[in-house]
């Protein structure tokens, strides 16, 4: 028979309900004395992707009103999307700085001078949909003659052979200071210390959410 002496304290195993619960702190370095490493949740971001887009469209989507941006195979993404000016401009260039002028407005000199603007993030605009060019083309013997051009999408809508995607960009916020960043193909994720110094330049510092969904996931 076990003697009081030798009994177990039953105070060891269940303390006193009444007695203050450890600190967090002690649980905190208990644990890390245990040799178990603490990880602290991954920061969430704005959800946001990445498009290169060559000079001078890059300028004319920023500060010329171009809605449509006309790619061949890219269609997986809506949302708020970094405008990107790629390093390479498009071909042709001065052919290209003359049709922005002609849609645009905009003076030449300041075409040009925006389209040196090169490598960098250079605005954020809502990409709101995309559709092949093929239905939204014009009919008819005269449909390319027509004064808002052969789509009825937009006037920056262009097409070849009906394999042409227009995606549909709105809600554009042009950047005071365009951030210099490496881009890619397709669409891509904007590294997190760049999307910082996008982000901080947005009315308010932040990513306004989406219409009609409270966040700024797509």
């Amino acid at each position: 028979m076990t003697s009081p002496a030798q009994r177990p304290s039953r105070t060891a195993t269940h303390p006193d309900p009444g007695q203050e619960a450890p600190a967090m702190t002690s649980t905190l370095q208990g644990t890390a004395a245990a040799g178990v490493r603490l990880v602290r949740p991954p920061l969430r971001r704005p959800q946001i992707r990445g498009l290169s887009v060559q000079q001078p469209f890059a300028f004319a989507i920023t500060y010329g009103g171009k809605d449509i941006e006309n790619r061949t195979n890219i269609r997986n993404w809506r949302g708020w999307t970094a405008i990107h000016a790629s390093l390479k401009p498009y071909p042709n260039y001065d052919d290209q700085v003359d049709m922005v002028v002609e849609l645009s407005g905009l003076d030449a000199a300041v075409v040009r001078a925006g389209g040196q603007v090169r490598g960098k993030i250079v605005a954020v605009a809502r990409l709101i949909g995309s559709h092949g060019s093929h239905a939204c083309v014009r009919t008819g013997r005269l449909a390319h003659l027509h004064p808002e051009g052969r789509y009825t999408c937009s006037k920056w809508a262009t097409g070849r052979n009906g394999g042409t995607i227009h995606l549909t960009f709105a809600d554009v916020m042009p950047l005071a200071e365009p951030v210099p960043c490496r881009g890619a193909l397709m669409f891509w994720q904007v590294p997190p210390l760049v999307l910082d110094q996008v982000v901080t330049q947005l009315p308010g510092g932040v990513l306004p959410p989406l219409p009609g969904t409270g966040t700024t996931d797509a």
